[in-house]
């Protein structure tokens, strides 16, 4: 008797437990009262204000401190113009303290407006995409020095001061990709040439020429065929390029067409990836009144680990060399960052050795994201370069700075 009384008290438990988990909850017939109406869309319009200043620690030979302030001021737009077509267009104004030669310009310039990204993303087919107009590329994986990513301009004007993608210059591009999960096929037309920024006068003087540059060319551009798995990619890629890079120490701006080939390996397990980098090319570099050409190989090794509690850490290290030259370029960059307070102070330390021009350039800094948008940096920017290293003119100009930003 007691058994059969405690198996039906058990059944009738189980069918209320059974009947009570269909029962829709109370906060269940509140969602469906919402009207998606009311529901806000995101604003397709953003921007950011921000301000740097860099203050040189050490006096130049002139008994100066030479401080840095710059003021930035981006507007922009990003949405749907059709079902198919995808646009973004900003613009951004530039005041700056040092003069420095921007895009293709030969006169130093203070301050600068310019029309940044601006393109039209038109998805063609299910498989089939263009993108036009001007925008910042990127190809490869490496965050120090470029390899295979040589196509976009970068904005050196402080050396070591941001990574590759934050300085990137947008340039007038036509990017078609067609994708057949896992492999993928791009072909990119640049037929606009821009130059990286360098500074003019101050520490880091970079002497104008008066060589007359054609700032249109139909004959270049980049095919890359790509495969992306689960634990290992690659990427092939040849072409004609303009190649932007302008050295520091370099008595004048030059134009470098190249002609190249270049691949890309990486293989990623959970929190480590290790990739590699070469290419093979070709260059004819014009400076004024001079033109050379040199061939040569460039390669580089990486190593990212992405671990708990927000440590990232990574290592590359890069050589390149001109085989009818004794040119020779070989580096090692290391990278640490740790994120703390629900992700709102990030602490970083990066170093770079030029083993093969005696310098060394380190930034040792700290984020702070505030609410509502802000963002606080600060930071101290040291260089150690050898007297007759061609990196001497950074030496005993180490930058402390403090920059705040405000995006929305």
């Amino acid at each position: 008797m007691i058994v059969k009384a405690l198996m039906a008290l058990s059944v009738s438990f189980a069918v209320q437990g059974q009947q009570s988990s269909l029962d829709e909850p109370d906060w269940f017939a509140d969602l469906e009262s919402i009207d998606a109406n009311d529901i806000d869309a995101p604003s397709p319009w953003y921007g950011s204000i921000s301000a740097d200043n860099l203050v040189a620690q050490d006096a130049d030979a002139m008994g100066t401190q030479n401080p840095r302030r710059q003021f930035s001021l981006l507007a922009g737009w990003q949405g749907k113009i059709n079902s198919d077509v995808t646009g973004q267009f900003n613009a951004e104004l530039i005041l700056d303290s040092e003069e420095f030669s921007n895009s293709n310009q030969e006169t130093a310039q203070s301050n600068s407006f310019e029309i940044n990204e601006s393109f039209v993303d038109w998805k063609i087919s299910p498989t089939l995409s263009l993108k036009a107009g001007r925008q910042k590329i990127g190809v490869g994986n490496a965050q120090s020095v470029r390899v295979l990513d040589t196509i976009s301009p970068l904005d050196t004007r402080i050396p070591g001061y941001g990574n590759l993608e934050q300085l990137k210059i947008p340039v007038t591009t036509f990017s078609f990709s067609l994708n057949h999960d896992p492999v993928s096929h791009r072909i990119i037309l640049t037929p606009e040439q821009r130059k990286d920024t360098v500074y003019q006068s101050g520490v880091f003087t970079q002497p104008s020429g008066d060589q007359e540059f054609n700032n249109i060319e139909l004959d270049r551009g980049l095919y890359a065929l790509s495969y992306q798995g689960s634990i290992l990619d690659w990427q092939v890629l040849a072409g004609r390029i303009f190649n932007p890079q302008q050295q520091l120490g370099q008595s004048g701006p030059y134009f470098q067409s190249e002609d190249m080939v270049g691949v890309l390996m990486g293989i990623t397990n959970g929190p480590v990836r290790v990739f590699t980098e070469a290419s093979s090319f070709s260059v004819n570099q014009t400076w004024p009144q001079v033109n050379q050409t040199h061939d040569g190989t460039s390669i580089l090794l990486g190593i990212n680990y992405t671990g708990i509690q927000s440590v990232q850490l990574q290592m590359e290290a890069y050589r390149k060399v001109l085989y009818d030259s004794d040119f020779l370029d070989e580096r090692i960059f290391l990278r640490g960052q740790y994120q703390t307070f629900r992700d709102t102070l990030t602490l970083k330390s990066e170093a770079t050795l030029i083993t093969s021009a005696d310098a060394l350039l380190v930034n040792t800094g700290v984020d702070y994201d505030w609410k509502d948008g802000w963002q606080f940096s600060a930071g101290l920017l040291n260089y150690h370069a050898e007297k007759d290293s061609s990196f001497n003119s950074l030496n005993d100009h180490d930058f402390i700075y403090l920059a705040a930003e405000y995006h929305w």
